[in-house]
């Protein structure tokens, strides 16, 4: 008995430790489950998004939970929608800009690279976000956007020592941004985006050796920009409150991908460091008040993809360099099409102005319209002068060139006859434009065809009718795979539409094609509808216009020859509409 007694407490010491050892593990674990279980009891969960969180599992098989192997939480990633449940008012706590995650028609251009993939997200999260997820010490992923929060970011997640990535994006959170913190040495992204935070950008960002993007876009941010944005991958900070001018050393020691600056009051010129980046794919300066000109040493981004600097007091020539950018698919140099209107209308901007004030010297060097990738040349009333560029190279890949109400002269160049992919040309209102058309031009696949209001003489041909891509609309251009590019063809593609002449004509659940021959000094007869046959099958609204000529003759009948289903001829009383038709005629 003595001898059992003995080597009882022989081994105490052991049991005694072993018990310590498995009081701090089990505590360590559950200390985790606890601060989650916190979590969810601060917030509502009309969705069931966090209907797998229960007391009786085990904390790591919950869902958007990820742990390592001693059930330590090291990501929390659980997206909402941004959507609010019927009859829950909550307007009072949303911001003016806020969005639904796949609803991105109000930022049409937000989030080049970032953009998200809402997947099966069909709900959000409301309430406060639990200042005890600051506890989670092993946490590298903090993922809640799109949810409907309310209140500040809790102080402990600014001291979170492994946090890689803190992903907040619309949640309508509030609070200003911390001028110092504890933790975050290893952040990789931080994405604030559309909360209603506000402060200056902190300067211990710049101590982030890892940080590679940051969104501080439809905040409330104010104050300059720090130079050391040009170290990061992505910066998106649109529709903020930023201005002063950008720090002229921004492209020095450049790693930058994507940089998206549109929407706030910038003024002075543009860096010509910014040429420095050469990992560049967008730059976005559209509505701020950039003056001088843009600088030649934009021509050595060869991976640019998508330049807009619309919407500023830019003046000068057009760089030819821009013809180095090799890349290059998109090209604002002016933009009557604000994307910027119903967010200033929200932000209560009073100082907003919708108008675009480049005010440009010369032409379009040939050397940009050569550019093999271009897809989009959009500089419409920008004061550009002397003739159309002469060389388009194959233009294999052209498919919109606004240059709209400038001041070019001389003929229509050949060239733009090998542009067999184009939807859109508007030339309107440039009143000099003189020479005949070129019977080879793409019209009948043209959506938009508009050289109005010039000096144009000769016949209106009937254009060649050969192969054509389906007609122009928003739906024309996929965004997912989400690419700059396709943001502005679909974006441009819709405003168009809405914006023509026969919008108040036009069907409401078919596209539109819009030929605008008005106001020149064309003769002759009209020989026939420069319209591609197949498309005549397709539900569409047709306009055609060619008032304001020296047209003779009466109409022939030719001109109907594919036009068998009429519906309406407004100003002619002697053509009656045929019930169940497909295509619309206006104008003449």
């Amino acid at each position: 008995m003595g001898s059992f007694s003995a080597s009882t407490i022989k081994w105490q010491p052991f049991l005694l430790l072993f018990c310590v050892l498995s009081c701090v593990v089990s505590g360590d674990d559950s200390s985790d489950k606890f601060v989650l279980l916190e979590f969810k009891e601060s917030v509502s969960d009309p969705s069931g998004l966090l209907s797998t969180w229960s007391e009786n599992s085990h904390h790591c098989s919950w869902s958007g939970v990820t742990c390592d192997k001693n059930s330590k939480v090291l990501s929390l990633n659980i997206s909402g929608s941004g959507k609010e449940p019927k009859g829950n008012n909550l307007n009072n706590t949303a911001v003016p800009a806020s969005f639904s995650c796949s609803d991105y028609s109000l930022f049409p251009f937000y989030g080049f690279g970032i953009r998200r993939n809402c997947g099966e997200s069909n709900g959000s999260l409301f309430g406060s976000l639990s200042p005890s997820i600051g506890k989670l010490s092993e946490l590298k992923i903090l993922s809640l956007p799109f949810h409907r929060f309310h209140g500040e970011i809790p102080s402990g997640i600014w001291g979170l020592e492994k946090l890689e990535v803190l992903d907040l994006e619309n949640s309508l959170l509030s609070g200003k941004l911390p001028v110092t913190v504890s933790g975050l040495k290893n952040l990789r992204v931080l994405n604030l985006g559309f909360n209603n935070v506000s402060g200056e950008i902190p300067g211990w960002f710049s101590s982030l050796k890892q940080m590679e993007m940051l969104n501080l876009a439809g905040t409330l941010v104010n104050g300059t920009l720090p130079a050391f944005v040009g170290k990061l991958r992505g910066v998106y900070l649109s529709f903020a409150w930023l201005g002063g001018s950008l720090p002229a050393d921004i492209g020095e020691d450049c790693r930058l991908e994507h940089l998206d600056l549109s929407g706030n009051y910038f003024v002075g010129s543009i860096p010509a460091s910014l040429g420095k980046c050469r990992q560049l794919r967008s730059l976005l300066l559209y509505t701020n008040m950039f003056e001088e000109g843009i600088p030649q040493e934009m021509g050595q981004l060869q991976n640019l993809e998508v330049l807009d600097v619309s919407r500023n007091s830019l003046s000068g020539l057009i760089p030819v360099e821009l013809g180095n950018c090799s890349a290059l698919t998109v090209l604002v140099l002016s933009n009557m099409l604000s994307p910027y209107d119903n967010l200033a209308v929200a932000k209560g901007d009073a100082n907003y102005v919708n108008d675009d004030f480049n005010f440009f010297q010369g032409g379009i060097p040939d050397e940009i319209t050569k550019l093999s990738k271009l897809r989009v040349l959009w500089a419409p009333r920008a004061t550009l002068e002397g003739n159309l560029p002469s060389d388009w190279g194959s233009c294999d890949n052209l498919e919109m060139v606004n240059l709209a109400q400038n001041f070019f002269a001389g003929k229509i160049p050949v060239g733009l006859t090998l542009c067999k992919k184009m939807r859109y040309l508007d030339l309107s209102s440039n009143k000099r434009l003189t020479g005949e058309l070129f019977e080879e031009l793409a019209v009948p696949c043209m959506s938009v065809f508009d050289v109005s209001e010039n000096s144009l003489s000769g016949y209106i041909p009937r254009f060649y009718n050969q192969g054509c891509p389906d007609v122009l609309t928003s739906d024309s251009y996929s965004v997912e795979p989400f690419d700059p590019t396709s943001a502005y063809l679909s974006y441009l593609a819709s405003k168009v539409q809405a914006g023509t002449s026969i919008g108040s004509f036009g069907r409401d659940d078919g596209p539109v094609v819009f030929h605008n021959f008005g106001a020149n000094n064309f003769s002759g007869s009209v020989l026939s509808m420069p319209i591609a046959p197949k498309r005549l099958g397709k539900h569409i609204s047709y306009a055609f216009y060619a008032g304001e000529n020296l047209l003779s003759g009466p109409l022939p009948g030719i001109l109907f020859e594919s036009c068998n289903g009429l519906d309406a001829l407004p100003d002619s009383e002697q053509f009656r509409a045929d019930e169940g038709s497909q295509v619309s005629f206006f104008g003449w």
